[in-house]
């Protein structure tokens, strides 16, 4: 059986999936039967006047922002990490960069994300117009990485605008390098 991992599109696929169980909740609160919701959930939600209803939707809403924004990118993260894994993996020297990727694995312990999209941006050049795209990405985590050490707001996350800015990053890495393995 082949390993499977998590995909944007997954992350993106269950974003929706949960932002639609956060709205039912309002059908809850507007009096439909409350069978399928956790006895946790309606001890939140039961009695609450239409202003403590707004005020807890709202914060729902910006708690599922950041925290499908986070999965989002470690999807992504992930991808990245394993295309860099295989990429200098003994006995895969066809592959594109091979001899840069393997340098950087040498050390057999955690190489940081800043490393790997460092080694990607030497590997393609000074001149390739992707390296504005790893910039951007390198940009999208220092703001993740803001928010999973405590240092962001749960508002500062749109989760559409991130998943773009991932896509376009994705299929212009998908362009540059056709072995690319990752997100």
């Amino acid at each position: 059986m082949t390993e499977r991992f998590p995909t944007i599109d997954e992350a993106r696929n269950w974003y929706f999936v949960s932002l639609d169980g956060l709205r039912h909740l309002k059908r809850i609160a507007d009096g439909a039967n409350s069978q399928h919701i956790s006895k946790e959930t309606l001890d939140q939600i039961m009695f609450m006047s239409e202003r403590e209803w707004k005020d807890f939707v709202r914060r729902k809403e910006d708690e599922h922002e950041a925290f499908a924004s986070l999965a989002l990118l470690a999807a992504c993260e992930g991808g990245i990490r394993r295309d860099c894994a295989w990429r200098s993996a003994e006995g895969n020297s066809a592959s594109s960069h091979y001899q840069r990727f393997q340098r950087l694995n040498r050390n057999d312990g955690h190489i940081s994300f800043a490393s790997i999209i460092d080694a990607w941006q030497a590997a393609l050049g000074r001149d390739s117009y992707f390296k504005n795209y790893l910039f951007d990405l390198r940009d999208l985590y220092v703001n993740r990485n803001a928010l999973a050490h405590g240092r962001a707001s749960l508002q500062q996350f749109n989760f559409a605008l991130i998943y773009e800015r991932l896509d376009k990053v994705r299929k212009k890495w998908r362009q540059t390098t056709s072995d690319f393995k990752g997100f």
